[in-house]
């Protein structure tokens, strides 16, 4: 009964479209020049990233669900403060409390879902259980996106009001799920101590990999999440942007099939991204950019899995610890750049912070590859 409760969840954290068109209500909705709305997704970052490890201690405390449905609370009234506030600093309140979420829901959810497997002794089952569960998230994700598209265009306020309802009824199915006893302060209690320590004793192929899957991921991340009012600005209709967002899903589904054929090197796929991304900085035409942005999500659903496979190669030991450097890795360049390239775009416009942003990204991979070659030799 608790995985059935869980299963209905998973499916409802993807159900609240405003998630989807948070640029497009910022600067829309709310006005906020798009630095600042960029500013606020840094904010986000950096709040969850500073609280992960804490909070994740405090689960070890107090329990799995506990936690979780302090962290669905914090999802419920960050999208009233959405709806109610209004200026940077409302909205600022309302991305901090939605990092507290992140934060406390980050491994808590997944965590109390293991231990029903676990305690039928089914931890066998789980890993398939969970990648159907993805794959089938992914599939509603897109369908609420063009539910969410539709929403905005006949009032940008209710896709706001349709996540709250959903945060709503996410709350009650937590209360519904199962406690388990917790573990204590044994697993988390060494995090702090072990992670830097570990991270020293890595080879240079696992360091050079989690920088590279870092810098691949901010050029695409900033890429995804802008593409919304970059299409605003190529004159395109704002009534399929539902529709358009469903499609980039599509293809980055259809870029982890390809992988899986290909299996083209992350320096490939760098390089391949890094073309269509000079191309996109010059293009004029609508139709001609989403063909581009179309390819971009089929690399980076390319991307995402070869990073984590070959990060994964080069652990030998403390594997959980080491994974949470490339998040953390991942966020603290999203907290720091994010907002660079916003308040850019404000001042000089899409094509010049797309290219500024890539010459960026470029020199640093260059770097790398001269720093993986000295050490090779």
């Amino acid at each position: 009964k608790s995985i059935e409760i869980y299963k209905a969840y998973y499916y409802l954290n993807v159900m609240c479209p405003v998630q989807y068109l948070f640029l497009l209500y910022m600067t829309m909705g709310k006005n906020l020049q798009l630095g600042d709305a960029l500013l606020l997704f840094s904010l986000y970052n950096l709040t969850t990233v500073l609280l992960e490890v804490p909070f994740g201690y405090l689960a070890e405390l107090i329990g799995y669900k506990k936690t979780m449905l302090i962290g669905t609370i914090f999802i419920f009234f960050s999208f009233i403060l959405m709806y109610k506030g209004n200026g940077f600093f409302h909205m600022s309140c309302m991305v901090i409390l939605q990092g507290i979420s992140g934060a406390l829901l980050s491994g808590a959810d997944e965590a109390l879902c293991y231990e029903y497997f676990k305690k039928n002794g089914q931890e066998d089952k789980f890993k398939k259980w969970i990648s159907k569960m993805y794959g089938r998230r992914e599939v509603l994700g897109g369908i609420v996106t063009v539910f969410g598209g539709y929403l905005f265009a006949v009032n940008m306020d209710f896709p706001v009001m349709a996540s709250i309802f959903v945060a709503f009824i996410m709350c009650g199915s937590v209360v519904l799920l199962t406690e388990v006893p917790v573990r204590g302060k044994g697993r988390t209690s060494i995090i702090a101590k072990t992670i830097i320590s570990s991270l020293f004793r890595t080879t240079y192929l696992y360091k050079y990999y989690l920088l590279l899957a870092t810098i691949g991921n901010f050029l695409l991340a900033n890429i995804n999440f802008t593409v919304t009012t970059y299409m605003q600005t190529m004159n395109f209709n704002l009534k399929y942007v539902g529709v358009l967002l469903l499609a980039f899903k599509i293809a980055a589904g259809a870029g982890g099939k390809l992988n899986n054929k290909l299996g083209m090197s992350l320096e490939k796929l760098l390089c391949f991204c890094a073309i269509l991304v000079a191309i996109l900085g010059y293009s004029k035409s609508w139709m001609f950019s989403v063909l581009l942005l179309l390819l971009l999500r089929i690399v980076n659903g390319m991307f995402y899995p070869s990073a984590s496979a070959e990060i994964n190669r080069h652990i030998s030991g403390n594997r959980a610890y080491l994974l949470s450097v490339q998040n953390l890795a991942q966020s603290a360049s999203l907290a720091v750049g994010t907002p660079l390239l916003g308040y850019m775009i404000d001042n000089r416009g899409y094509s010049s912070a797309y290219i500024s942003m890539l010459i960026f990204v470029l020199f640093i991979f260059i770097a790398l590859i001269g720093w993986k070659y000295k050490n090779k030799h």
